[in-house]
């Protein structure tokens, strides 16, 4: 198993301390010494990250050693590999490295170990020889005499404001040459730049025994990672350093499924490397080449059926039997009644791959929170980034509806480390859990519904909201309003926005049997200008989409909420001279990028739509010798079914058209054309999206075909197509949508 080396941060010790628990369980159960808080104390005194070294394949921390540098020694303080990465090789690798780091230094090995445990025949047998033993431990050194030489191995460190001086010197050394080739001379722009752009945080460092060798900086995105700089010092470079840099960001990208997208110079040798490493040229732009690696899909999800207890129960007893018994629950038969009685098929996601069920997840929507209440993969299946692709599934729905995610997991298990890796953070314990919430970053707030009790905290957020409106509307007599609003106050109806447990505003929003009235939306004025109604708005309208019904609603005539409701997509259907109507209706399309709508074609659109389709296809037809444009259009219109056709409008204007097939098993895009003026716009992305919905709703996949020579083939891997089949004439591609890849709208019922 392939793995990198980096340097150990603060953040870390908690992890390692439960990865040293795991590991050493085995051994201190035969001596009759397995007490895990004890050995986590031992490790946390003494943990210092300047000597603690991570082992990391992709985000995934496989295990650690700890490595003090003495006056006549090098003492191997800890080396501990989780049980589920052991026997693939990595304890010898890192051996060899401590190998290669001894004879730099000129100095022997010293390392004890514990008498019954295995790691005794795993050091002699790498040459340690022992010198002597104590009650508990054996001791071991392996003479510097003995140790075959061996190049030194690089490792990985986060890197520090102060860095960036040696690190722009670096990177012109490394690229001053590329840049002269490209025409690009103005050295002190480019460090500028730089030193603009500098992000410590997610900027390594590449060295080699204290030696800087070069760095890199990676940023992750919602739907991508951005491999923003890898620079290597001309000496350094050609010696498989990056080759190794850039597999471990691609497995990274592999378990979390996101593609990777960088840049390089057009006149550059990384253009190669890249290739090679099998990225693919997506386009270019002035002085630079854009490439994307696009990992394979790796699971799908499928709703739970009642017969499938079985099936999950053995997932579930096999995901957690040693978690379970490293905190002293043995009683499988006990927990097997739990689950039966907690299982509601209805809420639980099967995960599958390759046809096979390898775990499962509940989400319990609550008021206030989401609550993970299960969560296994089996073993096999752990490590390859699926769990926290689903977290991060999870972490959007959160996100979407603002709420917090909270979860359990026992205190001696490696989940701990998998839900602090993903942000959470450890709120108690009690028992032998501990509890787990994560707060999405986008905003504080959050909803509460209303009670009786509010009332007269609700009426000063609104006269407050409300007063100069309504003066500049001739209402006067705040009293009087005051006691309408008592009258009419329902909490059943009404909706509290909260900030750090303070009442920011609140809004009334009824469910009628044709639609959806949003009678009240107030925010007290410190509140106000910093977006929180926009994000109301988008929630009502995501209940509105669900629903299939419009959002009505009064304004004022002289207020500022006008200009707002319009501004978010609202229509003014009328007008009075107390107050204005408004109106926003749902489309299949709703909140996208562009306002753009779908239309379904008719016959008489085909001279239309077929010189759209010449439009956006004449470069493509002409790169793959297609030059007869004439036969291409009689075999459109042989072709041409409405029924299976819709028109994208954009300001009134057709743009385009998309023919989709609804098959048997799968949904099958023939066609999709934008006018050239309509590319780049994101139209063709957010048209994609609501093809998406479509598949989703009916559970079938999307296929289509390509050209080989087109920019399309690019467009469909960005939006996660993946090819399927390649001949001479085509690509194929199918997308097979997921449930739970678009996030579930907000209910407010």
């Amino acid at each position: 198993m392939s793995f990198i080396v980096y340097a150990a941060e603060p953040h870390d010790a908690d992890l390692l301390a439960n990865i040293r628990v795991q590991a050493m369980r085995e051994s201190l159960e035969a001596l009759g010494r397995f007490d895990p808080e004890r050995a986590r104390e031992r490790f946390l005194k003494s943990f210092a990250c300047e000597d603690t070294f991570k082992l990391v394949s992709g985000q995934q921390i496989l295990g650690f050693y700890v490595l003090r540098d003495r006056p006549d020694h090098i003492c191997l303080d800890h080396l501990y590999v989780h049980p589920s990465a052991q026997g693939t090789g990595i304890g010898a690798a890192v051996i060899a490295r401590i190998k290669a780091h001894a004879v730099s230094n000129g100095k022997p090995i010293r390392l004890g170990a514990l008498k019954q445990s295995k790691a005794n025949a795993f050091y002699q047998r790498h040459g340690f020889q022992r010198t002597h033993s104590e009650d508990f431990d054996n001791y071991y050194e392996l003479p510097l005499e003995s140790i075959e030489p061996s190049p030194p191995v690089f490792i990985l460190k986060r890197a520090e404001p102060e860095d960036i001086e040696q690190l722009a010197n670096l990177r012109h050394e490394a690229m001053k040459d590329e840049w002269a080739a490209n025409g690009l001379t103005d050295y002190a722009l480019a460090r500028r730049h730089f030193f603009e752009d500098y992000k410590p945080e997610a900027t390594l460092k590449i060295a080699l025994d204290g030696e800087l060798l070069g760095f890199t900086a990676v940023h992750e995105y919602q739907d991508y990672i951005h491999l923003d700089m890898i620079y290597l010092h001309p000496k350094a470079q050609g010696q498989g350093i990056g080759a190794q840099i850039v597999a471990n960001i691609k497995q990274h990208a592999v378990q979390v499924s996101k593609p990777i997208r960088l840049g390089a110079l057009r006149i550059s040798s990384s253009n190669k490397f890249y290739q090679a490493q099998g990225f693919n040229f997506t386009h270019n732009v002035e002085f630079n080449n854009y490439y994307q690696f696009t990992p394979e899909p790796v699971f799908q999800f499928e709703t739970a059926a009642p017969d499938n207890f079985e099936e999950l129960q053995h997932i579930r007893y096999t995901a957690m039997k040693e978690s379970a018994e490293a905190n002293g629950l043995f009683q499988h038969d006990k927990a097997r009644e739990i689950f039966l009685s907690e299982y509601v098929p209805e809420k639980t996601r099967k995960i599958l791959r390759n046809g096979k069920t390898i775990g499962f997840y509940v989400v319990l929507n609550h008021p206030d929170h989401l609550y993970l209440d299960m969560f296994y993969l089996l073993p096999e299946a752990q490590g390859l980034g699926i769990g926290s692709k689903i977290l991060q599934q999870v972490k959007a729905q959160a996100e979407e509806q603002n709420k917090p995610i909270r979860l359990d997991a026992l205190r001696i298990s490696r989940a701990n480390a998998f839900y602090q890796h993903h942000g959470f953070h450890l709120t108690h314990s009690e028992g032998v859990n501990n509890y787990y919430e994560y707060a999405p970053e986008c905003s504080k707030w959050h909803i509460e519904p209303a009670n009786i009790a509010d009332f007269d905290l609700l009426a000063d957020i609104r006269q407050q909201a409300m007063k100069d409106n309504m003066e500049a509307n001739g209402l006067f007599d705040h009293a009087l309003y005051q006691q309408y609003f008592k009258d009419s106050f329902d909490p059943a109806s009404t909706w509290k926005i909260i900030e750090d447990n303070e009442v920011l505003g609140f809004y009334v929003f009824w469910n009628k049997p044709d639609h959806l009235y949003l009678e009240r939306l107030y925010f007290h004025p410190k509140a106000q200008g910093r977006g929180i109604g926009a994000d109301i708005l988008t929630l009502l309208k995501q209940q509105a989409t669900t629903q299939n019904k419009p959002i009505r609603l009064e304004v004022l005539p002289k207020s500022r909420a006008n200009a707002f409701y319009l501004r978010h997509g609202f229509e003014l259907v009328e007008e009075r001279e107390e107050e204005k109507m408004y109106e926003w209706v749902p489309s299949p399309c709703s909140g996208m990028a562009e306002r753009f709508t779908l239309e379904a074609a008719t016959k008489s659109d085909f001279d239309l739509l077929a010189d759209i389709r010449q439009e956006a296809m004449k470069d493509e037809w002409a790169a793959n010798g297609m030059f007869d444009y004439e036969v291409y259009r009689e075999k459109f219109q042989r072709t041409f079914d409405p029924t299976s056709t819709q028109k994208i409008i954009l300001e009134g204007e057709t743009v385009g058209f998309y023919v989709l097939w609804d098959r048997e098993d799968h949904l099958y895009l023939e066609r999709f054309y934008l006018q050239p003026a309509a590319q780049s716009r994101g139209v063709g992305g957010e048209v994609l999206t609501c093809m998406k919905r479509f598949a989703r709703e009916r559970g079938k996949s999307i296929t289509l075909e390509t050209f080989p020579k087109s920019r399309a083939n690019a467009f469909y891997l960005r939006h996660g197509f993946r090819l399927i089949e390649e001949t001479e004439k085509e690509k194929v591609y199918e997308l097979a949508v997921m449930a739970g890849e678009e996030l579930t709208p907000f209910d407010l019922t």
